[in-house]
């Protein structure tokens, strides 16, 4: 991808963003607005592809993250709806001042779209307004999120410990809930309560396209209904479907690219776009690594990898040289964030204990170079390497810590077998590789999973949609049956690392959740590993917690046994 990571202010704090900037100057942009909570990770790389996209057809594209999300700075507690909006505005700013656009527009999905509307309805100055799956009915949307929430619980510990109307009564007494790792306050879910897209009331000169993610490629019913309400406000507006699963929502990549054709294809049939005010063309963003960003806390940095450029956070500490470098490690599907943003917070509080941290995506995923499809455990093993090396040779850190969770605790364990240097690993719920993954595993999910289905089976709501076409039943069944097989290269190949990872001659930090379906299974076999070739090795299991610690409690439970961890082991100078 053709794209510079930014930093810029809103309300005095640093946002961080990437810009897709196309030739000639001049050319419209599009601020991109993302969802929010999980769904903001699920869907960075196909935000990414459309932006990419968006750029090859002569459009300049901004994707960032509000105040308190994603790579910005702030905490999510303390913020919500119009704050955000504010983000927006002060995104389309950057991007009047850096690209002098003859024309800008909004494109967001899910809440994003609902928060694109919402600052275009009352700016004249914005062309289109491209609306992906929109959130139309905020508290209507809170409602399924706590559905999904309690989804989990059940999955998780086999029943509910809550209830939805609960929850809803804390909120309106003006208690903060737990949302899978996320606080949400009060003063958010008032505003997210209050947020309606059926009253919205754009300006005449916006075109609007209100594109619905269904099973069919036809629009959805709600698509259409908020198409013709905005079209009755004298706002140029049609609804589109594209064919696609709820990419938001998955596990693993899915290609999006429909998307951004639809989205394309209806805006080269716009024509008189409203241009954007008259501006100078304003200084080029700073890049990585300027004078600017060398005084931050965290930095975006690029670094080089078998021809790709990989992309990344760097968070260093002030004063002295630090005590380690520690590089996080994401897991298959995920990116630099972490689940719930706990790379992100994690670092922060390192970095102010004397770290370095470098949060990177690897090729293929979130904002670096690559091919989604063709990522491997290898690959980002060899990105890894590369990016432990860079934090050496760049930063002078010779003691490197490698975080990694899931599939990028195997990653860690390959680095270190690759590279001698590596002393001390910290590994959350580390997957099970080669020799030591069993059948048990792959039975336990599809118990799992069979038990999940079979409990939907039993709703009408479900019977509903499989009469209407709207479950894919091929997922389903691929989900409970788990047909598929490991890829018995890939397991030689792991089976190989861990033949030579018997001679580690460092420490690691094992962190499980207990009620992980794998945890009895890839715990117990790792520590029977380490006691038979004498790795040393610390183990805790947080009690009740799930794969990706979906909880307040669970992350600070696995943030403070980490940071204690690094202190004994890995003491300042």
């Amino acid at each position: 991808m053709n794209l510079a990571q930014v930093v810029f202010d809103s309300q005095g704090v640093r946002l961080h963003g990437s810009l897709h900037a196309a030739e000639p100057p001049g050319a419209p942009a599009f601020v991109f607005c993302h969802p929010l909570f999980e769904e903001r990770k699920s869907a960075c790389r196909a935000m990414a592809e459309a932006a990419d996209a968006f750029c090859r057809r002569g459009f300049s594209v901004l994707r960032f993250d509000y105040r308190g999300c994603g790579d910005s700075g702030g905490a999510f507690a303390d913020f919500a709806v119009g704050d955000w909006e504010q983000d927006i505005v002060a995104a389309l700013e950057f991007v009047r001042t850096s690209c002098a656009p003859r024309a800008v527009g909004l494109a967001g999905l899910r809440l994003g779209a609902a928060l694109a509307l919402r600052v275009a309805a009352h700016r004249d100055d914005v062309a289109w307004a491209l609306l992906w799956e929109p959130v139309v009915n905020g508290r209507v949307h809170l409602g399924q999120e706590l559905r999904k929430k309690l989804t989990k619980e059940m999955v998780t510990f086999g029943k509910t410990r809550v209830t939805r109307a609960s929850l809803f009564e804390q909120l309106e007494q003006g208690q903060s809930i737990d949302f899978d790792g996320y606080p949400l306050s009060a003063r958010l879910y008032r505003e997210l309560v209050e947020l309606d897209l059926g009253t919205a009331a754009p300006h005449g000169g916006l075109r609007c396209l209100v594109a619905a993610v269904t099973p069919t490629g036809t629009p959805s019913p709600e698509a259409s209904e908020l198409s013709g309400q905005l079209a009755a406000t004298a706002c140029a507006s049609e609804a589109a479907g594209v064919r696609l699963q709820p990419f938001w929502n998955l596990v693993g990549y899915v290609h999006t690219g429909e998307l951004a054709t639809v989205s394309l294809d209806w805006l080269a049939r716009q024509k008189n776009a409203r241009p954007a005010p008259a501006s100078t063309r304003g200084p080029a963003p700073a890049p990585p690594g300027g004078p600017d960003h060398e005084r931050a806390p965290e930095t975006a940095v690029t670094f080089p990898c078998d021809g790709r450029l990989l992309r990344g956070i760097l968070g260093m500490p002030e004063g002295a040289a630090p005590r380690a470098g520690i590089v996080f490690l994401h897991g298959w599907s995920g990116c630099r964030l972490g689940p719930h943003r706990m790379f992100v917070s994690l670092s922060r509080r390192l970095v102010a204990a004397g770290f370095a941290c470098l949060r990177f995506d690897v090729a293929g995923r979130g904002e670096s170079d690559g091919q989604a499809g063709a990522a491997t455990i290898e690959t980002m093993t060899h990105d890894a390497c590369a990016a432990a090396e860079w934090m050496k040779t760049r930063h002078g850190t010779d003691r490197v810590v490698l975080l990694g969770i899931c599939s990028g605790a195997k990653v860690a364990i390959a680095t270190a077998e690759a590279l001698p240097g590596i002393r001390h690993l910290v590994l959350w719920s580390a997957e099970a590789m080669g020799d030591l993954r069993n059948a048990a595993t792959r039975a336990r999910r599809s118990l799992g999973a069979l038990k999940a289905y079979a409990r939907k089976l039993v709703s009408p709501r479900t019977w509903r949609k499989l009469l209407s076409g709207r479950v894919n039943v091929g997922l389903v069944g691929k989900a409970i049956a788990q047909t598929e097989t490991p890829d018995l290269n890939e397991r030689a190949a792991e089976s190989r690392v861990l033949h030579g990872f018997r001679r580690f001659p460092g420490e690691i930090l094992f962190l499980y959740g207990s009620r992980d379906p794998d945890t009895s299974s890839a715990a117990q076999r790792y520590l029977e590993f380490c006691r038979r070739w004498g790795v040393a090795n610390t183990m805790h299991e947080i009690p009740d917690a799930n794969h990706s610690f979906y909880g307040l409690e669970w992350e600070q439970r696995v943030f403070d046994l980490t940071a204690a961890w690094l202190d004994e082991h890995v003491p300042g100078r």
